[in-house]
């Protein structure tokens, strides 16, 4: 299997819109209305979750995520982490209706390689970010603005 044909398939998962995810996992319809609040599938409760098909978005109360994709909304109703290779996969199935790709679980020899090139220069970037901003700033460290990130003061 190419990486091709994975690529393709979790790209045909995220253009399915909140609607037909909603469909395909059996969730309520409250009528003409965008808004469809109902009990959780995933947490419970009697009126924590809904989606809105207007907006293309979805919201839990109860377990307080929230997400704009069909993916992200099966997951939390099926209770699965989209963290993980395998959980994501399943999820971008049953947004589709259509089973994963043959040998789609199987990452390839070079696949743990680049992700481990990714993070580590990741965090190369995160430790140079705060010595660049002190250069920029003329100070050893950074005062935080709350709620606001990082603020170079002169």
């Amino acid at each position: 299997m190419t990486q091709d044909t994975l690529a393709l398939f979790v790209d045909d998962a995220r253009a399915v819109p909140i609607e037909d995810a909603a469909q395909r996992l059996g969730l309520k319809f409250s009528g003409n209305r965008h808004e469809h609040p109902q009990p959780c599938p995933h947490c419970g409760g009697t009126d924590t979750f809904a989606f809105n098909t207007a907006k293309n978005k979805w919201n839990c109360r109860a377990g307080g995520v929230c997400g704009n994709d069909g993916i992200g909304m099966v997951a939390h109703c099926e209770g699965l982490n989209l963290h993980r290779r395998a959980h994501f996969l399943e999820a971008c199935s049953i947004v589709l209706g259509r089973p994963i790709p043959d040998d789609a679980e199987q990452e390839s020899a070079e696949e743990p390689g680049r992700r481990l090139q990714r993070i580590k220069q990741r965090r190369r970037q995160n430790e140079t970010l705060p010595m660049m901003a002190a250069r920029l700033s003329g100070t050893r460290g950074l005062p935080l603005k709350a709620g606001r990130g990082w603020r170079i003061s002169r």
